[in-house]
């Protein structure tokens, strides 16, 4: 798991309550119970710990954590100064 997964595993595993290393990196965010209350306050999880913006169109499209850390992944690389 990279640096970045790991982050967005413990951000996404605090809001919905469950320790990490119980969460499946592969199994749909909604088989953890996430809603749209969860997913805005991941972003801005995300936006802090990780320093990346992302809308809540790009969060609900990715089905698993493994996805979601990708998606944070190029973002950040992406960005200006990566």
């Amino acid at each position: 798991m990279t640096n970045v997964q790991e982050v967005v595993t413990q951000q996404f595993a605090a809001l919905v309550d469950m320790p990490a290393d119980r969460i499946d990196q592969d199994a749909p965010l909604g088989a953890y119970g996430m809603t749209s209350i969860l997913a805005v306050q991941l972003l801005g999880k995300l936006e802090k710990e990780c320093n990346v913006a992302l809308s809540l169109e790009e969060l609900t499209s990715v089905g698993t954590l493994n996805d979601l850390g990708a998606l944070v992944s190029r973002k950040l690389a992406e960005s200006p100064g990566a």
